[in-house]
């Protein structure tokens, strides 16, 4: 964050994959010490350090953020953090789902703050009041059973509200930089505010940071591409008498060549039968996730597709699944596409037996 000046700001902008509101950003950014710290004194008058990022993933399934306390506080509850598109019920009900999963891990009841980045069903709004007087723009609902609070900060929620004072309160700022999801600071509607300028540095420094790794990924991907075709040149000489062996290795030579340019375009009519790996960091991967396409996946694809006219975008099929929670597995059109391809192979071959 100490190398993105106030100066800076002046003229950066973020990608429209990186928007504050957007599935990857908001991760990163509520994973940012600053934006726990935030959260856990407006939600818990917790001093700044208590909480830090949990693990929130739940058997194939996973929720945005979890925040624990740390072992001085263990006390405290868990706060679980959800941003989502579209607040409704069916979404309420998988908040319910993972506040269970909490309780089942950790003991204790959690703390909710869902931030809706979009429009919210009304049906869905009429559970929620304003939690208290001094924070008018965040509602909460009833829910002594799964939770010790379940609030949400949403359009509708921080609308028609004088909001001009200065500086705003730390997690309603926070709130108006994930919901308004603008590009820049300066097409903010508060971009004098100390807490908005300090989420837009935070912003930029982690964009910078993940496109480091991603030019790290392509670095090694591009050298490992690199050695392979060699090898598989060396092999080409010594196949000369068997054609399948040589259509084998040019086969391998081709897939090289293309994963060295990086070939993935989500238009392109490259083979179905060879999946390119998605854009991922180079770290440790703590859990494993099968391989399958799961039914609710496919259905999600399948009802996209068939809904669409012209093509297939599968950029945005990706895009709103991440919204709903669904093809979380996937993290590029290239890989959703060949993966959905595998999925109809495999069900059509099943119907013929």
């Amino acid at each position: 964050m100490d190398t993105i000046t106030d100066t800076d700001l002046l003229t950066l902008s973020l990608p429209m994959d990186f928007l504050p509101g957007t599935d990857k950003a908001s991760k990163m950014i509520l994973k940012h010490q600053f934006a726990i710290d935030v959260i856990a004194k407006t939600l818990m008058n917790a001093p700044e350090g208590t909480y830090s990022v949990g693990d929130a993933d739940w058997n194939e399934t996973r929720s945005d953020v979890l925040y624990t306390a740390r072992l001085e506080a263990s006390q405290l509850p868990p706060i679980l953090i959800e941003v989502q598109n579209v607040v409704n019920t069916e979404f309420l009900q998988r908040v319910i789902s993972y506040a269970l999963k909490v309780i089942k891990v950790h003991g204790r009841l959690p703390v909710i703050l869902i931030f809706g980045i979009g429009s919210s069903a009304k049906c869905s709004l009429v559970h929620f009041s304003p939690a208290t007087k001094a924070t008018p723009w965040m509602h909460s609902m009833p829910c002594n059973i799964w939770a010790k609070s379940c609030n949400l900060i949403s359009k509708e929620t921080t609308s028609n509200l004088d909001n001009e004072a200065q500086p705003l309160d730390p997690l309603f700022a926070l709130s108006l930089f994930l919901i308004e999801q603008q590009p820049s600071l300066y097409n903010h509607s508060h971009h004098n505010d100390p807490t908005i300028l300090t989420l837009y540095k935070i912003a930029f420094s982690l964009l910078d940071s993940a496109l480091n790794i991603e030019s790290n990924f392509t670095s090694t991907l591009t050298t490992i591409c690199s050695t392979n075709e060699r090898l598989f040149q060396k092999l080409q000489e010594h196949v000369n008498d068997s054609p399948k062996a040589r259509k084998i290795v040019d086969k391998g030579i081709e897939y090289n060549a293309k994963l060295k340019r990086r070939y993935d375009d989500e238009d392109s009519s490259c083979s179905e039968e060879l999946e390119y790996p998605a854009r991922l960091s180079l770290k440790l991967q703590t859990t494993t996730r099968s391989t399958n396409m799961s039914d609710s996946d496919f259905q999600f694809i399948s009802k996209f597709k068939d809904s669409s006219k012209g093509r297939m975008n599968w950029a945005a099929c990706l895009t709103l699944g991440h919204n709903e929670k669904l093809l979380e597995k996937y993290t590029t059109p290239g890989s959703l596409k060949v993966s959905y391809s595998r999925a109809k192979k495999v069900q059509k071959t099943n119907h013929n037996k």
